[in-house]
C-alpha cells in the first residue's frame, strides 16, 4: 500500500486507493476504464485532493470552465449526475464516493468506510434507549 502524501507515490500517481485517470482512461489496480470527458476530470479532481474532499464549485471549474465548455443551466445537478454515474464505476474497485453536504464530494476507500462507521459506533442496528 502506498502513501497518498508521499512525493514519490505523487509523481507516480500511486495512491492508496490505487486510481489514476491518463487523459480520458481511468486505470484501477484491475482494469482500464474509458471514461466520457467530464468524468474523467470529476475522478481525476478527486484523485488528486485524495484524501481531502473538493467542493461543488471547484469540481464544477475542472469539469466545465477550466476546458472552455459552456456550463450547463444547473451546474450542480449535472455535477450529482456525474457524481452519481460514477460511483457505480468507482465502487467495483473497492472505492466509493463520500458527498459532503451541499460542499462538495471525496474518494473513500470502502474498508475505510466500514472502520469508520465501526469507530463511530454504528454497526447497522438501532441502539435502544
Amino acid at each position: 500500500m502506498s502513501c497518498p502524501e508521499c512525493p514519490h507515490c505523487r509523481a507516480l500517481g500511486r495512491t492508496e486507493h490505487g486510481l489514476s485517470v491518463r487523459g480520458n482512461l481511468l486505470i484501477t489496480p484491475t482494469r482500464r476504464v474509458p471514461l466520457p470527458r467530464r468524468y474523467a476530470k470529476f475522478i481525476r479532481s478527486l484523485v488528486d485532493a485524495y484524501p481531502r474532499s473538493v467542493s461543488q464549485s471547484d469540481l464544477i471549474y475542472a469539469v466545465w470552465v477550466e476546458s472552455g465548455d459552456e456550463e450547463p443551466r444547473d451546474p450542480q445537478n449535472s455535477l450529482h449526475a456525474i457524481a452519481a454515474r460514477t460511483r457505480a464505476v468507482l465502487r467495483i474497485d473497492g472505492v466509493t464516493l463520500h458527498s459532503q453536504r451541499g460542499c462538495g464530494y471525496r474518494l473513500v476507500m470502502i474498508a475505510n468506510l466500514a472502520v469508520q462507521r465501526e469507530a463511530d459506533g454504528f454497526n447497522g442496528r438501532v441502539k435502544k434507549a
